[in-house]
């Protein structure tokens, strides 16, 4: 599987639910053809002026931006292939705590579901989460994926970029400098 991209005091970590299938078969996150990751991130202005592509991804910590994903041993482009027992949760919220990113952004509802439910936080909504996972913030994002085409699944606003650009901005405006 592809390795966690983190290290302390990064403005943002990004967590998938597991890698997809083109992704591992690369080696490199967000590689499938319908997934808007890459395109996503530089319309919320999180790169500056470039645009990075899977092949970069480890450039991503340059930016102050961190990847990892719930599920780390097993690959699936789906997230109803996979067993409860492939999250390792207590996992994922021990990285958080060491590393202290500013805000969490888990990319899809899936990845969050397992975490809030994990830690009782109920049923997780699009945006800015009430709660931290030790001091990150947690900031739900619809999912990148081509696949999570319906726009019920990024409602009330209009599209999935928006999300990804309110994020990039509310992390412009509250992160201590």
């Amino acid at each position: 599987m592809l390795p966690d991209y983190l290290k302390e005091d990064l403005d943002v970590v990004f967590v998938g639910t597991s890698v997809g299938i083109a992704s591992a078969s690369g080696g490199h996150y967000y590689r499938g053809s319908g997934n808007k990751f890459w395109e996503f991130l530089w319309d919320a202005d999180l790169t500056g002026e470039r645009l990075l592509i899977p092949e970069q991804d480890a450039t991503v910590l340059e930016y102050g931006i961190g990847l990892t994903d719930v599920v780390k041993g097993r690959a699936s482009s789906s997230d109803s292939l996979l067993r409860t027992s492939d999250y390792d949760v207590p996992g994922f919220i021990a990285k958080v705590e060491v590393f202290k990113p500013f805000v969490v952004a888990f990319n899809g509802k899936e990845a969050a579901k397992k975490v809030f439910t994990a830690l009782k936080k109920g049923e997780p909504d699009l945006g800015l989460a009430d709660w931290k996972i030790g001091e990150s913030h947690v900031y739900v994002l619809p999912s990148s994926s081509g696949s999570s085409a319906d726009p019920a699944h990024y409602a009330p606003k209009a599209s999935k970029a928006e999300w990804w650009r309110d994020l990039g901005a509310w992390i412009r405006s509250s992160r201590p400098t």
